[in-house]
């Protein structure tokens, strides 16, 4: 069995080598696993992706790619639907031409981010920007054009590998002594290693299944508890502290997402129940205060530039 992983040198990507080795162990000379990155095929070159698809011909195609500026895609609109929609709409076309299987990485942003509740699977979906827009876009090509296939939305994702919040508000701790950092928009931090764990396991748990098998579908999986971004700073900078990254604490002044302007309207809640993961194939989500030490001990001592 071919697995194909798109975007292996991103976030979730680049974890999901040891994490599939992990989770495949006992069956691991049965799998054979491509990575490729952008410098290995540009997936916004359509043409280019489909010859790449046809030479490999993968039974599994993981697809961690994504065009992720939030704010640049109000702007970049046909770059964001290249990535997050037609990109995606080869690949499902090439899985359901070849028998093959797709796991494809989806957000939080389809949603409106209204009320306090998490968001469940079936919850409707009303992004708020391009970038939510061009995600659910892809999500609608998986569902109508494949039956087998696994769309796992996460949020607030952070690893080792990559820009996230953790690495931004380490370099500002740097240079000051207090931030500013929105306190009324919620979610849950998502370990990139989480993540790839939880695809692993899903493969794992479904490389044999048939078409009309129930469990194909769509997931919510991120960390737990939920916090705001101003709490999630507060914990990154005593974390940071007691390792020796930095220095000293720096202040978190609580702001109003009305005083932080961006180009595209955050969700306030990004909260997603996770409930049915775990209910169906035994994945419980990882207690982020954890997944956040791991990662900074990973990255100690390491450039964050």
């Amino acid at each position: 069995m071919k697995i194909l992983v798109l975007g292996a040198n991103g976030q979730v990507g680049s974890e999901l080598s040891a994490q599939l080795d992990n989770v495949l162990a006992a069956d691991r000379n049965r799998f054979t696993v491509i990575f490729a990155g952008r410098s290995t095929v540009d997936v916004s070159d359509l043409d280019a992706l489909r010859d790449f698809l046809g030479y490999h011909d993968p039974n599994w195609i993981i697809n961690a790619t994504a065009y992720t500026s939030v704010d640049s895609a109000e702007s970049e609109v046909s770059q964001a639907y290249s990535v997050n929609e037609h990109a995606v709409r080869v690949l499902a076309d090439y899985c359901a031409t070849n028998d093959a299987n797709l796991i494809h990485i989806s957000t939080d942003y389809v949603f409106d981010g209204s009320g306090e509740l998490p968001f469940y699977e079936d919850s409707e979906v009303a992004p708020l920007g391009v970038y939510g827009a061009s995600k659910l876009a892809g999500e609608e090509v998986v569902r109508a054009t494949l039956e087998r296939h696994i769309i796992l939305r996460t949020a607030w994702v952070f690893g080792a590998s990559g820009g996230n919040f953790v690495k931004t508000m380490l370099r500002l701790a740097e240079t000051r002594s207090e931030l500013g950092v929105v306190g009324d928009q919620y979610g849950a931090p998502t370990s990139a290693k989480g993540i790839a764990k939880a695809i692993a396991i899903i493969l794992s748990q479904m490389s044999e299944a048939e078409s009309l098998d129930e469990r194909w579908g769509t997931y919510h999986y991120t960390g737990k508890p939920f916090v705001s971004w101003a709490e999630f700073a507060r914990e990154i900078f005593l974390q940071a502290v007691q390792l020796g990254m930095i220095s000293s604490i720096a202040a978190v002044n609580v702001i109003a997402t009305e005083q932080y302007p961006t180009a595209a309207k955050r969700p306030q809640n990004s909260r997603l129940d996770c409930s049915k993961i775990r209910d169906t194939f035994g994945i419980e989500s990882d207690d982020w205060h954890q997944s956040l030490g791991e990662m900074l001990n990973e990255i100690k001592g390491v450039s964050l530039q």
